[in-house]
């Protein structure tokens, strides 16, 4: 019967335990067992299977048996983590597998439809931008050497734990998953599998809003490499000194992007004890860019592999993807952000809260959304029969990748567009302006007091689905000043902090391509 080890605590019982299993199973090599072909059940497998088929040598098995035991008689030291290697070798830049990206329509329409597949958790913090451990719901953290700690504690939580991982936001990805990888001899043509090596893998990622790249962080959790070999003796004194690398890669052609940094490579054994997280840089180029904003698609995947002995298949993760552009119009105050990546994999919504500071206009929203033929303007004067329901826009519904969702203007880009809105607000708020006559009988009933209030517009002003719109309907309400003020500073902020890009009608497909999100009320 099998037995599993673990990596840590080598002790002499751990010796005295070994010999034990070596005694139940024989001390006769690897080359004695009988050469049976390996099931298909086990042969490794396309995408998240991380199997490796390794080829081990007579002599290269007596040595790694020698080396054990020296290792465990305190003769060798196992290496401790080694400083990463900033540059990548060319021979694995030539090695990776890349492959020409696909249009900018399809990976618009697969991230829609990969994000309503797996919807991030609704987060009640509204947008704040903060330091390492503060809230970092819809921001885009610090790059630095290690994972930021605020984005890693609200991440990597079992929402993690699958294989697609869990996008927190549009600039944090992070993912926990349990692989394994098969060892395997060649004994007269027939591959014998000798045993498994589990392990539990890290990965994490940010958005850098600053440039075209993502940096992304790996390693193994500790504790988590178990071991399950034929032969007690390999369990003990090879399976935790076989070398294990990490590095990551970029799915695309260099035309598009490429991955810094070279492979880390461990001993599992001190995987296993090791805590620090490794990192690598993915860059996507504008030269592949398309549109005013030069916006460009780019995956990136972590592959491992057991290095040293004979041919082995590489494992990797499921791969992610991510947009990239060089918008101009992206700021805080003087502060700009001219170029960053994102990742795409997740339906941009803006959450607002009933019983807070912005109360009445969330309540306003949720009445649009909710009850739209409750709202003004109508569609009728009194006592008319309505021709129809009054259909609004941009209601968050996790799972729904089709929902009408709200696309971004600005007055700068879009001053015809932002204009009309206006008007069209004034008319059926004050019944003022160029199309006050339009909304004369169907406006509010009683103007806002402006001395204490504002009129509140859903669809929002700064969208292309606002009151100009010819296709949707839109509402209109009197709210307090503070409270409109506050959801207005919101949606400033939201739209730099979750990186919402306008509306460009000369993009290809432009209802697909385009930037579409939503508004959640809570």
């Amino acid at each position: 019967m099998a037995r599993r080890w673990r990596a840590r605590g080598w002790t002499a019982g751990l010796m005295i335990g070994a010999l034990a299993v070596t005694g139940a199973v024989g001390v006769s090599g690897p080359a004695a067992a009988a050469p049976t072909p390996v099931p298909a059940a086990e042969q490794p497998a396309d995408g998240e299977s991380g199997s490796i088929d390794v080829t081990i040598s007579d002599a290269e098995y007596q040595a790694l048996v020698a080396e054990g035991k020296k290792r465990e008689a305190g003769l060798l030291k196992t290496p401790g983590a080694p400083a990463q290697a900033a540059v990548r070798p060319a021979s694995i830049a030539a090695e990776t597998e890349h492959r020409k990206p696909v249009s900018l329509e399809t990976a618009s329409r697969q991230s829609r439809q990969m994000g309503a597949q797996h919807p991030s958790p609704v987060k009640a913090a509204p947008p704040v931008r903060t330091g390492a451990t503060g809230p970092v719901t819809n921001v885009a953290p610090a790059i630095g050497d290690q994972p930021d700690q605020g984005a890693l504690d609200q991440c990597m939580t079992s929402d993690a734990e699958n294989e697609f991982g869990h996008v927190l936001n549009r600039f944090v990805y992070c993912k926990r998953f349990e692989t394994q990888v098969n060892f395997y001899r060649v004994v007269q043509g027939f591959r014998i599998k000798m045993g498994e090596t589990e392990f539990t893998y890290e990965l994490v990622g940010q958005g850098d809003d600053h440039a075209r790249r993502i940096r992304t962080f790996a390693r193994i959790q500790e504790d988590s490499v178990d071991y399950d070999w034929r032969i007690g003796w390999e369990q003990v004194f090879i399976a935790p000194y076989l070398p294990l690398s990490f590095i990551m890669n970029c799915v695309e052609d260099f035309e598009v992007c490429n991955a810094t940094r070279g492979p880390v490579v461990l001993p599992f054994v001190t995987w296993d004890n090791n805590t620090d997280w490794f990192y690598w840089d993915v860059y996507n180029f504008a030269r592949s860019g398309v549109g005013r904003d030069v916006i460009s698609y780019n995956q990136f995947y972590l592959e491992f592999q057991a290095l040293g002995y004979g041919v082995s298949d590489p494992g990797h993760s499921a791969s992610r993807r991510v947009r990239c552009d060089s918008a101009t119009y992206l700021a805080h105050g003087t502060t700009q952000y001219p170029e960053a990546c994102v990742f795409a994999e997740v339906i941009p919504h803006l959450n607002y809260q009933v019983g807070t500071d912005h109360g009445s206009v969330a309540l306003h929203i949720a009445t649009a959304q909710d009850r739209p033929n409750d709202t003004w303007p109508k569609l009728v004067p009194e006592d008319v029969p309505p021709p129809r329901d009054k259909r609004i826009p941009g209601k968050y519904q996790p799972g729904v990748a089709d929902a009408p969702g709200l696309h971004r203007i600005t007055a700068e880009l879009h001053p015809g567009q932002t204009k009309d809105n206006e008007d069209h607000k004034e008319g059926a708020c004050y019944k003022r302006g160029t199309q006050k006559d339009l909304y004369l009988d169907t406006g509010l009933p009683t103007p806002p007091d402006t001395s204490v209030e504002q009129c509140d517009e859903y669809p929002f002003g700064s969208t292309l689905e606002g009151a100009a719109h010819p296709d949707w309907d839109f509402s209109v309400r009197a709210v307090p000043q503070r409270d409109n003020s506050v959801a207005g500073g919101i949606l400033r902020a939201w739209y730099t902090d979750d990186r919402i890009l306008a509306w460009d009608a000369e993009l290809p497909a432009p209802d697909i391509t385009n930037d579409e999100f939503y508004v959640n009320i809570e």
